[in-house]
């Protein structure tokens, strides 16, 4: 008897003929857990997709599936996002080895490539969905930060996060591409900075308001339906609220180089999956296209350059009073290129060789 409820709530989960025998022995002895099956992430959603005797396509698909994954009319993903287990941290086992499997499938060409190829059409539909699903890996690293840590801001959150689980932070890799603005309102300074998970190789990164130190996140604009999916329709969003669409940060199923460069040096996971992608949203494409620029890096003559590149940098740049970011940032720029070839070796390092000198605050 107890056997055949577990056989029906299987099916009812969709992981019927799928559970590995160790898995299914568990469940026999604790059937009570079964609900974690029908939950992305949890603890025994991780150890059956581990176990799964499917190769790496077909694994993905499930997830989809479990999602209840369907692209709508404006290339918006959309999915029930109460599928996520609640408790699934960003540095979580379920999202490593969801990323394995993205590898695996995509081993050779560009993710955008693999979404073209008319010789696979099942593949490339799974390429166009795994891109866009990355936003709501973002969507539950956000949410499980936001709602299991205490802080007056997102940053503080994030630190206290980092510390229960005696996690370091890495904030080598640039965030010139989080830091698009719109032409007319020019390109002053740095609005966002971004850290990245430092642990199973920087999979989950946040990007983070210099000044509110809140998350930049397209989470904090789009607008939920009465069916709780999300409205995709580009026309009801204002463009004043859509830099944090055009910024925000996203989950890497390639590995981000940043101080590591000269050991990846041969890996090009992280061009092929997360630069060389699929289309994105048509409200996100629209932005990119259209709308917003991006910043051309101080080593081309352009009038970027990463203020924060380690945890020093951000606490130096906060005692500059908001009203002279402008002209410090553009002295610490021309600082680093005076210094070209020469690597920039954060703001911290600059304020204590010139800075302050130039300035005084006190």
């Amino acid at each position: 008897m107890i056997k055949q409820k577990l056989m029906e709530a299987l099916k009812a989960t969709g992981w019927e003929n799928l559970v590995d025998r160790s898995t299914l022995k568990l469940l026999m002895a604790r059937p009570t857990l079964i609900t974690q099956l029908s939950l992305i992430g949890s603890p025994l959603y991780t150890r059956a997709f581990k176990n799964l005797a499917l190769p790496a396509a077909a694994r993905l698909q499930l997830v989809l599936r479990h999602a209840q994954a369907s692209v709508d009319q404006n290339n918006f993903l959309q999915i029930d996002r109460q599928q996520f287990y609640p408790q699934l941290a960003p540095h979580a086992e379920f999202l490593v080895e969801f990323r394995k499997q993205v590898q695996r499938t995509f081993p050779a060409k560009s993710l955008r490539a693999y979404a073209t190829d008319s010789v696979q059409p099942q593949l490339a539909e799974l390429a166009k969905e795994v891109h866009l699903f990355r936003s709501y890996l973002d969507w539950q690293n956000i949410r499980y930060v936001r709602t299991n840590f205490s802080g007056q801001t997102d940053w503080e959150k994030l630190q206290n996060y980092c510390q229960v689980f005696k996690i370091k932070l890495d904030y080598s890799t640039s965030a010139r591409l989080h830091n698009r603005y719109l032409p007319k309102e020019n390109f002053n300074y740095p609005q966002n900075f971004k850290v990245q998970v430092d642990s199973w190789y920087r999979m989950s990164e946040f990007i983070l308001e210099l000044d509110t130190q809140k998350f930049v996140t397209e989470w904090d604009v789009y607008q939920q339906l009465n069916n709780q999916l999300i409205d995709s329709n580009k026309k009801i969003y204002p463009l004043s609220e859509l830099p944090a669409v055009a910024n925000t940060g996203s989950f890497n199923f390639g590995l981000p180089k940043g101080r590591w460069a000269w050991l990846l040096k041969f890996s090009d996971t992280h061009q092929r999956l997360d630069f060389m992608h699929p289309d994105d949203p048509q409200l996100r494409h629209w932005l990119l296209k259209r709308k917003f620029q991006t910043p051309i890096s101080y080593r081309h003559q352009g009038e970027y350059i990463d203020l924060i590149v380690n945890k020093r940098d951000f606490i130096s740049w906060q005692k500059v009073p908001i009203s002279k970011w402008r002209i410090v940032y553009h002295d610490f720029r021309w600082f680093y290129q005076q210094k070209l070839p020469a690597r920039n070796r954060g703001f911290a390092y600059y304020w204590q060789q010139r800075g302050n000198k130039m300035f005084n605050f006190s």
